[in-house]
């Protein structure tokens, strides 16, 4: 799904957010930008913050397979 997002819209939305969290982890997964980069370019804070939120995002989805 595209969302057409600006780059302000990217600012104005928290660093966490789902959306940018989704964004986040399917550009780790198809490409070679550093995770570095895409908090930059995301607006999602410090590189360590965004990690954070990958990471919450991954053993989520690791626990809804279980459950199913």
């Amino acid at each position: 799904m595209r969302r057409k997002w600006e780059p302000s819209h990217l600012q104005r939305r928290r660093k966490g957010d789902s959306h940018k969290v989704k964004i986040a982890r399917r550009m780790r997964a198809e490409t070679t930008m550093t995770l570095s980069w895409i908090a930059w370019r995301l607006s999602m804070g410090a590189v360590g913050y965004a990690a954070e939120r990958l990471l919450e995002a991954s053993q989520g989805e690791e626990h809804a397979i279980l459950r199913d």
